[in-house]
């Protein structure tokens, strides 16, 4: 993988695991359940490396 790509892999994991965990916080002020966090936080995350995959090679 180039370095282009391989940023925007990197770009798009961060970006998951920010938006997964601000998710994952709100829901926690609602639930009160602290896995509610952790949980979010790993979808998210795991939704930015997909993403950064399948978008890698986008100019």
């Amino acid at each position: 993988m180039e370095v282009k790509e391989v940023q925007a892999v990197l770009r798009f994991t961060v970006t998951g695991i920010v938006i997964g965990l601000l998710m994952g916080g709100l829901l926690s002020l609602v639930s009160g359940n602290v896995f509610v966090v952790l949980f979010i936080g790993s979808v998210g995350t795991l939704v930015g490396v997909i993403l950064g995959f399948i978008h890698r090679n986008d100019p």
